[in-house]
């Protein structure tokens, strides 16, 4: 029977599928976050300030009805909520160390990533609401300048945070639980979880007392056969012998002779 070795997954090896979703979903979200910030720079010194109705160079159309169209939102996304930013920068900020410690703990790729999608998107926006405040902490303007006419206008933050939570709601309902994987077959073949069964353990053991079957020894593949056949008959020849030798031991401390009281009556010479 071959070891098992516990694999902790919340340990500091970078190797460990815990760390794994760690890095994922911070690269991702790096990722994210300097898209935001890019995109919205770009929008701050490209874009006029101000309606496109009232000046159409203060916006460029792109293609249907998408425009860039430059806004400051003091709200949450697509520019809901006005003059709740800081309730919102504290909801972001724990929401984002929940996303990553829920992260850690996943062995998945698909998982960390779409959390990194979300988180990025928060720290993108509260980025904004923290380098913008003006009236507090908290109390900055967040930079939207994506502009569909008929939806909400929103940034690139918005977008990691709604379509992160959209896949991730989506995945976690086909999600297989993480403890199928165990039972795939590794280097030291797939009837690990037999091998360490007490109840294989037990009928292996009750085979090896006398059970009649064959066993596989400990070094090597050979079996080790016992008597199956072995009856009642046999069972009383062994305890008459075992009784005859205790009876010759006895005799000899006490100083008899064995050859003068001989065997057991009804044993055989041995």
């Amino acid at each position: 029977m071959r070891p098992v070795q516990d694999v902790d997954v919340l340990s500091d090896d970078p190797r460990t599928p815990a760390n794994r979703g760690l890095v994922i979903a911070t690269a991702v979200a790096v990722v994210v976050i300097i898209g935001d910030q890019l995109t919205k720079r770009w929008a701050i010194e490209t874009l006029g300030a101000g309606s496109c109705g009232a000046d159409p160079d203060n916006c460029i159309d792109v293609v249907w009805t998408l425009r860039f169209n430059l806004v400051e939102n003091p709200g949450a996304a697509f520019s809901t909520g006005a003059g709740l930013g800081p309730l919102f920068a504290a909801i972001a900020a724990v929401m984002t160390v929940v996303l990553f410690n829920a992260a850690r703990t996943r062995v998945d790729r698909l998982g960390p990533t779409l959390l990194g999608l979300i988180g990025g998107g928060a720290i993108g926006n509260l980025i904004d609401r923290m380098v913008r405040a003006e009236d507090g902490i908290a109390t900055g303007k967040v930079i939207d300048f994506i502009d569909f006419q008929w939806w909400p206008i929103f940034n690139v933050a918005d977008m990691g945070v709604v379509v992160g939570v959209i896949c991730f709601i989506v995945y976690s309902m086909f999600e297989q639980p993480p403890a199928a994987e165990s039972t795939e077959a590794g280097p030291d073949g797939p009837d690990l979880d037999d091998e360490t069964d007490p109840d294989a353990l037990a009928e292996d053991l009750d085979r090896a007392l006398g059970g009649g079957e064959s066993v596989d020894g400990p070094d090597s593949g050979d079996d080790v056969n016992t008597p199956d056949t072995a009856g009642p008959e046999l069972d009383d020849e062994v305890d008459h012998e075992v009784d005859a030798e205790l009876r010759a031991e006895v005799g000899l401390e006490a100083g008899l002779d064995p050859a003068e009281h001989g065997p057991e009556p009804g044993l055989g010479a041995r």
